[in-house]
């Protein structure tokens, strides 16, 4: 199986390839139609990928009492993109070029692909989790500690 790294790194390929064959569907040397299909089919199984893995993540790095605030601000993070895109991909469609949005799009890709890349995807007890949360993950890494029974005394 994959590590969760290596498949995040095969998402945001996916969606930066996907986002340059739509700036590529422009150009007179390919057919647009079979351009724009398989583009698209390769930027939504990168974009759905990307999206599946970030949530699984951050339900693996972050806490218990804390996943659902991550998860808000994971998907507010989203919506917040998503209204900004088109407010300045308008602009440097009309002022560069068609191709220039996909072309932005696509390098913002690239880079969170080198992010994904230099991250450390492994869980662990930020120093401001709360101490249960540290205790649990603590337990889940050292082997639990037996306890030797105590000899028992004699009443006399």
């Amino acid at each position: 199986m994959p590590s969760t790294k290596a498949l995040l790194r095969f998402a945001f390929l996916c969606v930066a390839l996907g986002r340059l064959g739509l700036a590529a569907a422009s150009l007179p040397a390919l057919p647009p139609t079979a351009t724009c299909v398989l583009s698209y089919a390769l930027l939504n199984l990168g974009q759905g990928t990307t999206t599946t893995l970030l949530k699984a993540t951050m339900a693996q790095v972050t806490g218990g009492s804390r996943l659902g605030l991550m998860l808000g601000v994971l998907a507010s993070v989203e919506k917040g993109v998503g209204i900004a895109a088109p407010l300045i991909g308008g602009p440097v469609y009309d002022r560069v070029a068609p191709w220039a949005p996909a072309c932005f799009a696509s390098a913002s890709a690239f880079i969170g692909l080198f992010v994904a890349a230099w991250l450390r995807l492994t869980p662990s007890a930020p120093a401001c989790a709360p101490a249960a949360t540290r205790a649990v993950q603590r337990r889940a890494v050292s082997p639990p500690r037996r306890r030797t029974p105590s000899p028992k005394r004699k009443r006399a």
